[in-house]
């Protein structure tokens, strides 16, 4: 019975082995998808050490990974990014001594598909003539103003 419970626990081992090591951190995004170019990453997890930053790359990899900023001082658990053009955008979290660097936490994807330039064309339109009419009424009043002036006239 004991070599069955032995067999059984360095079982679970080498499976968690293959399984990979677990993340401390669970970094997550209000949308995977963005239409004006900003969202809100949140992360959930203490950030422990000193060298905690918020990377951002183009690819999955991280092979050219920029540190959007230290992590270790931040008093949030969130924070709102905006700004960004058509595009995919890796982000994680990681740890970075010497050189070196760890992901501390898992890597969120977005992708940015801006709303087309007609589209935004169509709608600054649209309200300019609103604007227009609700400044008409502000103005001259509206079809009850004219109605007195006939009984006047």
């Amino acid at each position: 019975m004991t070599h069955s419970v032995y067999r059984l626990f360095w079982f679970f081992i080498f499976l968690s082995s293959l399984i990979g090591p677990a993340h401390s951190i669970e970094l997550r995004a209000d949308t995977t998808l963005s239409k004006e170019g900003y969202f809100t990453l949140q992360w959930q997890g203490e950030i422990s050490t000193e060298n905690s930053v918020l990377q951002i790359a183009e690819n999955a990899d991280f092979n050219n990974a920029r540190t959007l900023f230290n992590l270790s001082k931040y008093p949030h658990n969130s924070i709102a990014q905006s700004g960004y053009l058509n595009g995919n955008y890796f982000f994680r979290i990681a740890e970075t001594r010497n050189g070196n660097t760890s992901s501390l936490s898992n890597t969120v994807k977005i992708e940015v598909q801006l709303h087309s330039f007609s589209l935004a064309l169509l709608m600054f339109t649209a309200g300019f003539i609103l604007f227009c009419i609700l400044l008409w009424v502000i103005l001259f009043g509206g079809p009850g103003n004219f109605k007195n002036q006939e009984q006047r006239g």
